[in-house]
C-alpha cells in the first residue's frame, strides 16, 4: 500500500487543499485513492476535513516516549474531544484495513502540524520532539508495509513569519504578544532546511517532494496535487467545494490583525474590549487593504542573510519563479481609505464588551443593599 503523506508547511493553503479533497472523496476513490475521514465529532471545521487526529496521536506518544508525562497529559486533555481512545497504532491499523476494503491502492492524509510538530497558535519549535516524531511515523510505515511518500510545500519565510503572525494573533482571544517579540521567539522555525534534514536523514531523498509555495500552483493547488502528485488526469470530473471562509483561510489586513492584537490585550487586564469574532466579521465584508506586513527592514535583511539563502538554494536550479523581490511585500505597501477605515471603527466600537468584574460588581452592591434593608427593617 502506497502512503502519500502532506505534512505542511502552514500558511500554504492547506485548507483549501484538505477542503477540496474532503469533498471528492468518493472521486478520489474512484481513482483508488483513500483519503480518510478527520475528526467527524470535532467542533472546528479544520480538524474534520484534516488528519490533525494523525499529528495529536503521534505528538501525544512521542512526549510519553520522551518521559514528558505532563506535557502529554496536558495536551491529551487540550485535545481530548476530538482524540480518539485508541492507540496511534490502532488508529493506523484501521485506516489501512478501511483502504484494503474499499480496495484503494494508495492513502492520502494531509496534516500541516507535521512538518515541524507545531501548531499555528504555538511559537517555539521542539527538535527533540520532531526527531521522535519522524522516526515513530517512518516505523509505523514499516510496520504496515506501506510505500511512503512525503509532500512539502515551503513558503518563503519572510511571507510566513507575517503570515503566521496573522494567524497567531487571529486565531485566538489569548494571544496579544508583539511582532517583535514573536519574530524573536519564531526564527527556529523559519529554518526549514534544518527542520527538513531531520526527515532527510531518515528517508530516501526521492521519497521527499519539496515545492515552493510562491509558484503556479499556489494558483490552484489541488489540482497541482491531482496532477503532479497523484497521477490523475481526469480531473474535470472533480467539484470545488461549497464556499466557507473556514477553507480558505484568507488572512485579513494587518490593520485588524493589530486592532484583535489590542483588543486581546485589553480583555486580559480586565478593560474594555471589542470582541475578536467581531472583527473577523466585518474584516471579512470590509476587507480594506490586503497588506499583511510587519517585518522592519533590519529584520528583513537578518532573514535574508541565512534562511532566504537556503530558500533560494532549495529551489534555484529547478524553479524559475524565485524572484523575491516579486513576493515581497516590503516593497509594495498599499494604501488604504482612512475615511473607510474610521467608519470601520465606529461600527466595531457598537460591539464593545464591558469586563465581567463591573456586573458582579453590581450584582454584589444590589446584594448588599438588599440585606442592608432587610437589616434596617428588623
Amino acid at each position: 500500500m502506497k502512503l502519500t503523506l502532506h505534512i505542511g508547511q502552514h500558511k500554504t493553503g492547506s485548507k483549501a487543499l484538505q477542503a477540496y479533497f474532503d469533498h471528492n472523496r468518493l472521486k478520489l476513490l474512484e481513482n483508488n485513492i483513500y483519503y480518510p475521514h478527520g475528526a467527524q465529532e470535532a467542533k472546528h471545521i479544520a480538524y474534520r476535513i484534516s488528519h490533525f487526529v494523525f499529528y495529536a496521536l503521534v505528538r501525544y506518544e512521542c512526549l510519553k516516549k520522551l518521559g514528558r508525562f505532563q506535557e502529554a497529559n496536558d495536551f491529551f486533555k487540550l485535545h481530548q474531544k476530538i482524540l480518539p481512545l485508541i492507540s496511534l497504532q490502532e488508529y493506523f491499523s484501521d485506516i489501512f484495513s478501511t483502504a484494503a476494503q474499499l480496495n484503494a491502492k494508495q492513502i492520502f492524509m494531509s496534516c500541516e502540524d507535521l512538518f515541524d510538530m507545531v501548531t499555528a497558535h504555538e511559537i517555539e519549535y521542539d527538535e527533540e520532539l520532531l526527531n521522535s516524531a519522524v522516526a515513530t511515523i517512518i516505523n509505523l510505515c514499516k510496520q504496515f508495509h506501506c510505500e511512503l511518500k512525503i509532500v512539502v510545500l515551503l513558503r518563503r519565510p519572510d511571507e510566513l513569519v507575517n503570515a503566521h503572525y496573522a494567524q497567531f494573533i487571529k486565531g485566538s482571544d489569548k494571544n496579544y504578544l508583539n511582532f517583535s517579540r514573536y519574530f524573536e521567539r519564531m526564527q527556529p522555525r523559519l529554518n526549514a532546511k534544518q527542520i527538513l534534514k531531520i526527515w532527510q536523514q531518515r528517508l530516501a531523498s526521492e521519497t521527499i517532494l519539496i515545492f515552493p509555495y510562491e509558484s503556479d500552483l499556489r494558483r490552484n493547488i489541488a489540482s497541482f496535487f491531482l496532477k503532479s502528485i497523484l497521477n490523475i488526469n481526469n480531473i474535470q470530473f472533480f467539484e470545488s467545494p461549497p464556499t466557507n471562509p473556514e477553507f480558505t483561510n484568507i488572512t485579513p489586513s494587518s490593520l485588524y490583525i493589530d486592532l484583535i492584537r489590542e483588543m486581546n490585550e485589553r480583555r486580559a487586564h480586565g478593560l474594555s474590549f471589542i470582541p475578536r469574532v467581531k472583527i473577523l466579521e466585518i474584516s471579512q465584508s470590509k476587507p480594506l487593504s490586503r497588506n499583511v506586513q510587519w517585518l522592519e527592514q533590519q529584520q528583513f535583511d537578518l532573514l535574508n542573510k541565512t534562511f532566504l539563502k537556503d530558500f533560494k538554494e532549495l529551489f534555484g536550479k529547478n524553479f524559475a519563479d524565485t524572484d523575491f523581490k516579486k513576493h515581497s511585500r516590503l516593497s509594495s505597501q498599499k494604501e488604504y481609505d482612512q475615511a473607510e477605515w474610521d467608519k470601520v471603527n465606529e461600527e466595531l466600537l457598537k460591539q464593545t464588551v464591558y469586563p465581567e468584574s463591573k456586573s458582579i460588581f453590581n450584582l454584589f452592591y444590589k446584594r448588599l443593599k438588599r440585606f442592608s434593608i432587610k437589616i434596617w427593617r428588623r
